[in-house]
């Protein structure tokens, strides 16, 4: 049995008599350890007089001889674990870092090779009080929702739908549908530009006041593209894990569906195509959805992380997620699945606690690539996902983010690698990630990908990670 201390392995024979008298006096009051109170004064007074012949162990990794110093520290060790003042271990008998963390050292900062953002890991920031914590009720379920079967009218006019037969086959175009795409009715983009936003003469007088400088200063463009919803079942659901698995698939080959369609239009330089569960997640409407969004406007992050990509692709022939999908896979410790094509883990410098990315081993650039089997590979592993997600978490609100590769000008199948990311919403932004960018994580990912392996264990031990 080994714990961590500062980011260190240490044996608890390890454990010096006097370092045990310290966690016996200050972490727990005898009756709550399981030690009495003779033995916690034992304790106290061989730390208080120690042997003339006793030193302090060396903090090294040196194999002690049992004694009884050290079997007492083993046992008051295991006292602790048992009080829940540390954590079990897993098992390979390391101790994680869920659900007590306060063994690890906070405050490390992890870089994703990716994105270049960086990550505090922080996880003793997930016990402070919180005063504005409050039961959510159970959501009522609206009879008038647009997105139910029947109530076509409240929506626009589909733009892509199918249903699936007896057989499960997708039957396209019907009007008895299983998945079905519409415009969004509160667009964040058209087709044609934000047109009530023109500017007026009065705007084209005062600009004109303004130096060539200042000018130059307040750059604005057009935004045009196309905002979609993609509707997942006509029934009233809630989440992903809430489908069946053909009809999962179904939503899923819709997305491909429209991203070849909006990749293929004049101008489209980004599509992003995600989903909102939950309020906490950002979503107004309850029923199961996805969004897709398709702009002229390559987003500026989206940018950095093409320039990171060819970069590494530039220097090494390579592409840098395949490299990174590489490492993981020989580290092991974050991988959560893998398949003979497709892998989800926790990624090393994770924005937010319990996040999974899904992609694939063989190197494709856009998801809309994949071939109809493929697609169908990733509904079933995402499906799972977000169940082993919410038996960890029951309720949990999230989002879905689906990364293709740029299209247009941009469109760079060598140097990009499709991805999908499940992230819990079960913190909250606040000063600090507003204020830098960046972001504080109170789950270590390999203490999430290993609660996401106990959960596929139970939901599925043939196919578990041991």
């Amino acid at each position: 049995m080994k714990t961590q201390q500062s980011g260190v392995n240490i044996d608890p024979r390890q454990i010096s008599l006097s370092e045990t008298s310290r966690t016996a006096e200050h972490s727990l009051p005898a009756e709550q350890s399981g030690l009495d109170t003779q033995s916690v004064a034992d304790l106290q007074t061989e730390r208080d007089n120690p042997a003339p012949t006793r030193s302090r162990p060396p903090a090294t990794k040196t194999e002690f001889d049992r004694s009884t110093t050290t079997q007492r520290a083993e046992d008051l060790v295991d006292r602790l674990v048992d009080a829940e003042i540390l954590d079990q271990p897993n098992q390979d008998g390391r101790y994680v870092d869920f659900p007590n963390e306060s063994h690890v050292q906070t405050g490390r900062s992890r870089k994703d090779p990716i994105s270049g953002s960086w990550t505090i890991f922080a996880p003793g920031r997930a016990r402070r009080p919180d005063q504005f914590k409050s039961h959510r009720p159970k959501p009522d379920v609206s009879m008038d929702c647009p997105f139910c079967h029947g109530n076509e009218n409240l929506t626009p006019a589909s733009v892509w739908s199918a249903k699936l037969s007896e057989d499960e086959e997708a039957v396209p175009q019907s009007a008895d549908w299983t998945v079905r795409v519409v415009p969004n009715l509160f667009p964040a983009i058209k087709p044609e530009g934000n047109t009530e936003l023109k500017p007026t003469a009065a705007d084209d007088e005062a600009e004109t006041r303004l130096s060539p400088f200042a000018q130059s200063l307040f750059v604005e463009e057009i935004a045009s593209g196309g905002h979609e919803v993609i509707i997942e079942a006509a029934r009233h659901t809630r989440s992903l894990s809430e489908l069946n698995l053909a009809e999962i698939a179904l939503a899923f080959s819709a997305y491909a569906a429209r991203m070849r369609h909006w990749r293929q239009q004049p101008g489209i330089q980004f599509i992003s195509l995600f989903k909102n569960v939950g309020r906490d997640a950002g979503a107004s409407l309850q029923h199961s959805h996805s969004q897709l969004i398709a702009s002229n406007h390559l987003p500026h992050s989206v940018r950095e992380v093409n320039k990171r990509m060819r970069s590494h692709f530039d220097r090494y022939g390579r592409c840098l997620q395949c490299d990174v999908l590489q490492a993981e896979l020989e580290r092991k410790e974050r991988i959560v699945h893998q398949s003979d094509s497709l892998v989800a883990y926790c990624p090393h410098a994770s924005r937010f606690p319990y996040l999974i990315r899904i992609t694939s081993k063989m190197h494709v650039g856009c998801f809309e690539d994949l071939s109809v089997s493929m697609n169908e590979e990733v509904a079933r592993l995402v499906l799972r996902s977000v169940r082993w997600l919410e038996a960890i978490i029951p309720g949990v609100a999230y989002n879905m983010m689906l990364h293709t590769g740029p299209a247009g000008d941009q469109h760079d199948n060598e140097t990009h690698h499709w991805s999908l990311e499940l992230a819990p919403r079960i913190g909250r932004l606040a000063g600090y990630e507003l204020s830098s960018g960046g972001m504080i994580n109170t789950v270590y990912p390999e203490a999430a990908a290993d609660e996401f392996r106990h959960q596929a264990r139970r939901s599925d031990p043939r196919h578990a990670l041991r």
